[in-house]
């Protein structure tokens, strides 16, 4: 499948799924856009409507080790049967329309992979799905289905080759995902994306519900939400770190709101229960202890300061020592330098895709930040050695890409990992 590399646009989307009888038309959509805290508000999300007992799909990217964790029914991924199955369905479907018309459909890897959960939530005649923007909004493969609901996670400057090099313009990409008279929900934003995202709101006449002025988490002693319908106290979450309480605050507006304007059954015991048993890996996620091993795919600027924040608050005590990789699109010398405050000591690796940060590079622009680095590859070999040069009460922080953290699992789980988690349990 994968070929045509990115191409932005909903149509090649829309022709196949107009092909194929419209399967997304089948069940409700709840659309989630934003630049950090996708994923894991999604997956808030989907849990606290699992716990009011919905059949939920969600599709999310990109996978860390298998690609079935992109599609999941409840807790059950979808089978590579399924995949082949699905696949030749579309493909077929393609090529009949193409041998009788100039407008030829082609799609891409994720254009086809969208379809595919599409189609394998419809068979399964789900309640409501929850999928991830996979890049932007307006132009994403995603949006060729019209949502109920639109929820805007963290914006901050990412794929500006593709989204524009201001916060404005890339706030408005990430509202193409609104529709007519939908609730909106967002989390905190910066000033020049909630500005913009407040004017998109009004051009739709969307009832808009925003992260401290709408709805909130307070910490004092235990977490509690508030919003106009009434407080939740004593809120636990199943995802680490304090920029994890936006979000958690996030997808409980959403269920609120999905409960409000469209009758879905969802009490406070399921909001707590959903929350507190969430699980998305690779997100502050502990490998293992002794020395304490963690990985987050932290792949951007603002991601590397919350995670930055996050790991000074846990884990004060703690000698650090990180493991990192970027990809060459990113703003690896602003987060190398974000990072550093954490420690001195670094070691470098390459992941394989072919978009990756040349290691060279890596290493010089690394040198002039940090006291003590070492370059080396694979990923594997240099976690390795990054642990036998640990003391048992280090902290090795991995972080700097999810391809990363994707290789470092897939690692884990090829070797049995003691202590590596034996699911993904993903709530």
């Amino acid at each position: 499948m994968r070929r045509l590399g990115v191409r932005p646009g909903i149509h090649a989307t829309a022709n196949a799924l107009d092909l194929l009888d419209r399967p997304d038309q089948q069940f409700p959509k709840v659309l989630v856009s934003g630049t950090n805290g996708k994923g894991s508000t999604l997956t808030f999300l989907a849990s606290i409507l699992q716990k009011a007992g919905y059949k939920v799909g969600r599709f999310t990217s990109p996978h860390l080790v298998e690609y079935n964790e992109r599609i999941v029914v409840g807790d059950e991924r979808i089978t590579y049967p399924e995949v082949e199955e699905y696949y030749n369905q579309v493909r077929e479907a393609c090529r009949q329309y193409n041998r009788s018309h100039l407008d030829q459909i082609t799609l891409t890897f994720f254009e086809y992979t969208t379809v595919i959960a599409l189609l394998h939530f419809a068979w399964h005649k789900i309640d409501i799905a929850v999928m991830e923007i996979g890049l932007g909004g307006r132009l994403d493969a995603t949006n060729a289905a019209d949502p109920i609901m639109a929820v805007i996670t963290p914006i901050s400057f990412d794929h500006t080759k593709f989204l524009g090099n201001s916060l404005t313009s890339i706030a408005r990409e990430k509202c193409g995902i609104l529709r007519q008279n939908i609730p909106v929900i967002s989390g905190p934003q910066p000033k020049e994306a909630i500005v913009q995202i407040e004017l998109e709101c009004k051009k739709k006449n969307n009832p808009f519900y925003y992260y401290s002025r709408d709805f909130k988490v307070t910490e004092g002693g235990n977490l509690t939400y508030s919003d106009p319908d009434g407080e939740l106290n004593r809120l636990t979450s199943g995802l680490k770190g304090e920029f994890q309480i936006a979000n958690m605050a996030t997808a409980i507006k959403a269920a609120r709101v999905l409960k409000q304007e469209h009758k879905y059954q969802i009490d406070d015991e399921h909001i707590k229960r959903g929350c507190h048993t969430a699980r998305w890996p690779g997100r502050l996620e502990i490998i293992q202890h002794d020395p304490l091993l963690i990985l987050d795919g932290a792949h951007n600027l603002a991601a590397a300061k919350t995670l930055t924040t996050s790991i000074k608050r846990l884990y004060p005590q703690k000698k650090i020592k990180l493991l990192v990789s970027f990809m060459r699109d990113k703003k690896y010398q602003e987060m190398l330098k974000e990072l550093s405050v954490l420690t001195d000591t670094i070691y470098l690796t390459r992941i394989s895709d072919g978009r990756a940060l040349d290691l060279e590079i890596l290493l010089q622009e690394a040198s002039q930040l940090f006291t003590r680095v070492k370059a080396i590859c694979p990923p594997a070999t240099a976690l390795q050695l990054a642990l036998d040069e640990a003391q048992k009460d280090d902290l090795l922080l991995c972080a700097g890409s999810l391809y990363l953290v994707g290789e470092l699992r897939r690692e884990f789980i090829d070797r049995d990992w003691p202590g590596f988690p034996a699911s993904d349990n993903r709530g």
